[in-house]
């Protein structure tokens, strides 16, 4: 009886178990087209029983092209770079790379789009120069350009002042400081100043506009005996410059700017400074000496570098003063020798300041790209 009860009971669950497991393997199976359903045909996507993300179908649709459809916008692209209208160009093509076009078409798309931002790179965008606020200045005094900044690209060009996530647009100017003193001592200073850009570029084709920017004193708070000569360069590092709606990350160069420190009380030197040279020798004022060189115009270098070579002998202390004046002048160094230079000026004197004549300038502003 005992027996019959455990076996019985055996029977059951031995039922259960297996009509469980036979429910189990058939909802494990993956469920693939019945007869009655059709298989999606090659490069057709069969449907999905998830829910479609909103417009998902729509844009699908819309970006399956035709071969033909490639080509004619891709000929327009052509034609939109032979008229220059790059942003239009750049925009149709980027819309029929995102169209998902074959291999190949691709590869001709994107050969077009470098030739496309190639021309955005050639495009010339602003003409950037300096002047100084004030020429000459005196020791101990802050220096202040007006930068100038001309469209000429044709196109609306725009740079922003800051821009979330990125560096801010800046100046950046290279300035050479070079210290001539009255014992013939030349001193070349190199050094590099940062301001930011304050406000937002827009400009219109051909339009041009100014920023006043303080550099500091960089330097001419420095005591000399002597005079003190700047160059000043620079450029615009935008965080991103904008031509008719395309993007460039060039800096714009600023055409760089001379100017010239003395001491206080100066002015009366500008009147005449080749004869305010020789008062000044034969009153063995060298401080006056340099100042006067320093003022001497572009039309009368010669007529000066004659009277200091003239009285140039050697071995006084106004002897040093004439030596820096030449050199401040002329540009070149041949040490403290009298003798080098009144062997030199003779052979050059009639050409050398000639107005066509480059002259070479030793340690000119470096504009480095970091």
């Amino acid at each position: 009886m005992g027996r019959s009860r455990f076996f019985w009971l055996a029977c059951v669950v031995w039922s259960l178990l297996s009509a469980t497991g036979c429910r189990s393997s058939a909802t494990s199976q993956p469920v693939g087209p019945t007869e009655a359903e059709e298989p999606a045909a090659p490069g057709r996507r069969a449907a999905s029983a998830a829910p479609a993300s909103p417009g998902r179908g729509n844009r699908d649709a819309a970006t399956r092209r035709t071969p033909e459809w490639f080509v004619a916008e891709r000929t327009s692209a052509e034609a939109e770079l032979g008229r220059g209208e790059l942003q239009k160009a750049a925009q149709r093509l980027y819309r029929a790379l995102r169209a998902r076009p074959d291999s190949a078409e691709r590869r001709r798309l994107q050969d077009l789009l470098r030739r496309v931002n190639t021309g955005v790179l050639k495009v010339e965008t602003l003409v950037g120069s300096m002047e100084t606020e004030k020429s000459p200045v005196v020791f101990k005094e802050s220096i202040r350009v007006r930068v100038r900044l001309r469209n000429q690209s044709g196109q609306r060009v725009r740079i922003p002042a800051a821009s979330r996530g990125v560096s801010a647009s800046l100046f950046v100017f290279d300035i050479e400081r070079r210290d001539y003193d009255s014992r013939a001592n030349i001193i070349t200073t190199k050094s590099r100043v940062h301001r930011p850009l304050e406000r937002e570029l827009d400009l219109a084709p051909g339009a041009s506009t100014e920023v006043i920017l303080d550099i500091g004193v960089i330097g001419n708070d420095r005591p000399l005996d002597g005079v003190r000569r700047f160059r000043i360069g620079g450029v615009l590092r935008p965080n991103v410059l904008e031509v008719g709606g395309l993007r460039r990350w060039d800096a714009v160069r600023l055409a760089p700017v001379e100017l010239r420190s003395f001491r206080e009380n100066f002015e009366h030197l500008a009147d005449n400074p080749v004869r305010r040279i020789g008062q000044a020798i034969q009153k063995n004022a060298p401080v006056h000496l340099l100042t006067a060189a320093a003022l001497v115009p572009a039309g009368s270098r010669q007529a000066a570098v004659d009277v200091l070579i003239d009285r140039l002998q050697g071995g006084r202390r106004i002897d040093f003063a004439i030596l820096a004046a030449l050199i401040h002048l002329c540009e070149v160094e041949f040490g403290r020798d009298p003798s080098a230079w009144k062997a030199w000026w003779p052979r050059v004197r009639e050409s050398y300041f000639a107005p066509d004549k480059p002259k070479k300038r030793p340690d000119e502003p470096v504009f480095v790209d970091e």
